[in-house]
């Protein structure tokens, strides 16, 4: 329990803050609904798959699940790993970005701006 505890402490942040940065701030609350839902759901999922795993024979069905359990983490990190590394290589460089471009952030009203 201890190490599922950890394991979630340190991987919800990074996981969280992958999905927020690969979005448009526009996008940023939809992003956030879509991601806190599915890890609702998969928590659901696991809780029950574990629980299953775990009734007839406590001891056998925990090393079970718990077998399970790293293998899903494991191929999750792998695919993560191969779709963070192939994300990077297209993502511009702050000096390769047109600044030409009016996104309004400053925060002032256009007009202002061309002043």
């Amino acid at each position: 329990m201890a190490a599922a505890g950890f394991g979630t402490a340190f991987t919800m942040p990074a996981s969280t803050a992958a999905v927020m940065e690969a979005v448009p701030a526009s996008r940023g609350g939809a992003a956030a609904a879509a991601f806190n839902a599915a890890r609702q759901i998969g928590s659901a999922i696991g809780v029950a798959v574990f629980g299953t795993l775990v009734a007839g024979d406590f001891l056998g069905g925990l090393h079970t699940a718990v077998s399970v359990g790293a293998a899903g983490f494991l191929t999750a990190a792998v695919v993560a790993a191969l779709l963070v590394r192939g994300s990077s290589d297209e993502r511009d460089s702050p000096d390769d970005q047109d600044d030409s471009r009016d996104d309004g952030r400053d925060g002032a009203p256009p007009d202002v701006r061309a002043r």
